[in-house]
């Protein structure tokens, strides 16, 4: 199956691709050695709701029609320590499993590649320059990152996805496609 973005999907695709996280950041300590995050300070156990907004794309074809959008959406979280685990609902349509830690009040969200949710991480899209192409898109987990700050009951992210996409007809690499994105969440 395959989505147009240039109809309904848009927002939900759009939203999607925005959201998905990963990092591969590195810490650093100076000339004296590594020095240890900081405890959190804030629980982010529990639900949480709000908005995500894809703000930008840049890249392939599937930059060409981008529309910002917003859609609802559900995180579910439990948190042991510094470390937690959960899911995101976003237009209650799809939902993706992550893992993360929580440094003060910053958290840093990472997906989980799973073969219950393959959409998560990988799907068919076609250009809107031209509908007869099909697309593979695949999440780049190791160069997607969001980060959130807690203050209080609200949460507030930003981050961006790369993808690598590739014709599945031919298996061409066509690039890379960068979507930019931003979460409101109130704790529940």
């Amino acid at each position: 199956m395959s989505f147009s973005l240039d109809r309904i999907p848009t927002a939900l695709v759009s939203a999607a691709l925005s959201l998905f996280l990963a990092a591969g950041l590195s810490c650093s300590g100076g000339g004296s050695g590594p020095s240890e995050p900081p405890a959190p300070s804030v629980s982010i156990q529990g639900i949480w709701t709000g908005t995500a907004t894809s703000v930008s794309a840049s890249g392939t074809c599937l930059a060409d029609n981008f529309h910002p959008a917003t859609v609802p959406v559900r995180w579910e979280i439990t948190q042991s320590g510094a470390d937690f685990i959960g899911t995101q609902t976003l237009n209650n349509a799809i939902t993706c499993p992550f893992f993360g830690t929580v440094s003060g009040s910053t958290v840093l969200f990472f997906p989980l590649a799973s073969s219950s949710t393959p959409a998560c991480t990988v799907q068919s899209v076609v250009c809107p320059s031209n509908p007869g192409r099909v697309l593979k898109i695949e999440l780049h987990t190791d160069r997607t990152l969001q980060t959130a700050t807690v203050t209080g009951n609200r949460m507030s992210a930003s981050g961006s996805a790369v993808w690598r996409v590739t014709d599945v007809q031919t298996g061409q690499l066509i690039g890379e496609y960068t979507v930019q994105g931003t979460q409101s969440l109130q704790k529940q």
